[in-house]
């Protein structure tokens, strides 16, 4: 059996009306149990910020080598100053 070392707390101390105490508790113990899991919104919100910017930053790596692929057709492509650029004699 593994114990778990007790995480560091801090003491907070608020005053409830009395026909909120229940709902209070309620939410806290919903909230502690469910940070325990790692399934409060926040803790979901920023995992889904880090599967986008992982998304992202693949997106950006495969239109980089895109960009690199030597493709050949640079050849068959020719700027003319003042014109839009032309390809095999037509414009683009």
């Amino acid at each position: 059996m593994t114990i778990h070392p007790r995480p560091k707390t801090q003491t907070i101390t608020t005053d409830i009306p009395e026909h909120l105490v229940e709902a209070f508790l309620e939410t806290t113990t919903d909230f502690l149990a469910n940070a325990r899991g790692g399934k409060t919104a926040s803790q979901r919100a920023a995992e889904v910020r880090a599967q986008d910017k992982d998304q992202g930053l693949d997106s950006l790596e495969y239109l980089l080598r895109i960009a690199e692929r030597d493709t050949g057709n640079i050849g068959r492509h020719r700027a003319i100053p003042g014109r839009s650029i032309q390809r095999d004699g037509f414009s683009l």
